[in-house]
């Protein structure tokens, strides 16, 4: 598929590859349609997060819609759906933007390790490990 049969109103599952959803909606914004919010903020606060199931594109503007409370509504939404992968956009991220994504992703793995993490089961090596990083072990609670 091309990407001038781009339908006015249209709707996306976001990919598992938090880079070709970026590079797909760097593309949009390319091609006049806009995001909730600065562009930026948009792209680090949803596209990277990992919390974002779908797209919908309306009134020429990206909006989201979340894993785990919208998904019903994109299933029941009759617009138009596409699948990014099938598009050839051309679209390359900047040495800039891939180093942005790489990090939002590890940070978002660390988080989700993070909070995995059962205080009361480390060992004083861990503890004292984890203390190296800066960060404090409240072994009734979580790590922070």
């Amino acid at each position: 598929m091309t990407t001038t049969s781009l339908p006015k109103e249209f709707k996306f599952k976001a990919l598992e590859d938090c880079k070709a959803n970026m590079r797909f909606i760097l593309f949009l914004v390319s091609q006049g349609f806009e995001t909730v919010g600065e562009k930026d903020e948009f792209i680090s606060k949803y596209v990277l997060s990992g919390i974002v199931y779908s797209y919908v594109i309306e009134d020429n503007t990206i909006k989201i819609l979340l894993k785990d409370t919208n998904e019903e509504d994109f299933e029941n939404d009759d617009t138009t759906e596409i699948c990014i992968s099938d598009f050839n956009i051309g679209t390359v991220l900047s040495d800039e933007e891939s180093s942005l994504a790489d990090n939002k992703l590890l940070i978002n793995k660390t988080i989700k390790t993070l909070s995995q993490i059962n205080p009361a089961a480390l060992t004083a090596a861990e503890v004292s490990e984890i203390e190296m990083f800066g960060l404090t072990v409240n072994r009734m609670h979580t790590v922070s």
